[in-house]
């Protein structure tokens, strides 16, 4: 088990806790006193991002400091085992506070980040990583480039807009290194990042839905049209989250059920995904994702399915 929470300090109420897992907990000041004065102690360590483990008696705590990409110091805090998972939500949520800021962290974070991040195993850590906008923009220019000067990447990541700083690349980096999905070599001085794993989203689609004569045909005109960036963000979401498993492989099964407002977000995402299809009061199963990765000889490392 773990906790994860951002923590801050404001002049007038001190130091402020935001939890991002489970229910709130008693977090000591003398921890909180003692993660800030690493992180703003000395004059260089208040501007650039940093990650350490804070030992605190006999427990560790895993910290990354914002740094001056915010106004107010933040810093996000995780606690507990697999300790590769809690790294991993930690860089994922400084890189989405520093995309958009704390004040919108709630309104930004998909509707189902908790349950997301609750359920998430070391089997599912790469997807979670992928899951990630900034990072799955970086992945796709590695799939076009397979090994490349780190210069290279990151004057294509600038010049597309998508990483407002060198740290947001560096920590999509660390991330897509720590899942295996890239490594990190020297060759001559020269820093270069080298692909070593290919996802491959796929979808099954119901046979039902399509007569035999046409099938071939409807498949290939989805093929052909699939955008890669929302197919993987589609995908992953589902495997890393158990309720749109669980729902989907109800509907695989019983292939019509009503159009439920208890579970409105989860079937409107279905539904926004084309894995189900709606019709009037009930949804009806369509398709379902499946996801291969490959290392960068082509041989099939791992399968996610319904």
């Amino acid at each position: 088990m773990f906790e994860v929470f951002v923590t801050y300090w404001e002049p007038r109420k001190g130091y402020i806790i935001k939890w991002i897992t489970g229910r709130e907990k008693h977090v000591p000041s003398d921890l909180l006193e003692l993660i800030f004065f690493r992180a703003l102690g000395s004059p260089e360590h208040r501007v650039e991002s940093m990650y350490w483990v804070q030992n605190f008696f006999s427990s560790s705590y895993q910290c990354y400091y914002i740094g001056a990409y915010t106004e107010i110091p933040i810093i996000v805090v995780g606690h507990g085992e697999p300790e590769n998972v809690v790294k991993s939500i930690i860089y994922d949520l400084a890189i989405k506070i520093r995309s958009f800021g704390l004040d919108e962290l709630d309104e930004k974070l998909p509707y189902n980040y908790d349950r997301i991040i609750r359920n998430l195993s070391p089997s599912t850590l790469n997807l979670f990583v992928l899951n990630n906008e900034l990072i799955l923009q970086i992945y796709l220019i590695l799939l076009e480039n397979p090994i490349i000067k780190y210069n290279d990447l990151a004057e294509l990541v600038f010049h597309e807009n998508i990483a407002s700083s060198i740290k947001d690349l560096d920590d999509a980096l660390i991330l897509l290194n720590m899942v295996g999905f890239i490594r990190v070599l020297w060759v001559m001085g020269s820093k270069w990042i080298e692909l070593l794993k290919v996802l491959v989203p796929l979808r099954r689609p119901n046979a039902k839905l399509i007569s035999k004569n046409r099938f071939e045909k409807v498949f290939n005109k989805w093929f052909s049209r699939r955008n890669l960036f929302k197919e993987i963000k589609f995908s992953t979401n589902v495997f890393i989250d158990p309720a749109l498993r669980r729902l989907l492989a109800n509907l695989k099964t019983r292939r019509r059920i009503s159009y439920d407002l208890s579970i409105k977000n989860e079937l409107d995402f279905l539904i926004q995904a084309n894995y189900i299809i709606r019709d009037d009061s009930a949804v009806f199963f369509n398709t379902e994702p499946v996801i291969r990765i490959f290392n960068i000889a082509g041989s099939k490392v791992w399968e996610f399915s319904i």
